[in-house]
């Protein structure tokens, strides 16, 4: 969603009711600007939302940081980690037989 269509739906904080605008934002699942006086903005939304957006950010950055190791050059040929895997499984497969 665009900034500044959530800007267009902005409410003054003052004028809230939170048991309905509560509704609103589980309703039609858009976050909700509020305007103090003095305050900055407030961006409410559901905590579902919140969750939701923490979860895409902690993968966007999870990507961002797996890109940087392989540019880095600390990253394992996948031949060499299947064969890791394949010799612990076979160890502890021994260990456990």
């Amino acid at each position: 969603m665009a900034s500044q269509e959530i800007q267009d739906d902005a409410l003054p904080v003052n004028d809230v009711d939170l048991s309905r605008l509560s509704a609103e934002l589980y309703e039609t699942r858009r976050p909700k600007v509020l305007r103090g006086e003095k305050a900055r903005d407030l961006v409410v939304l559901t905590a579902p939302d919140y969750d939701e957006l923490t979860e895409s950010l902690e993968v966007a950055a999870g990507l961002l940081r797996g890109d940087a190791d392989v540019e880095a050059g600390r990253v394992d040929p996948n031949e060499e980690v299947e064969e890791w895997l394949r010799t612990k499984i076979r160890e502890a497969a021994r260990l456990t037989a």
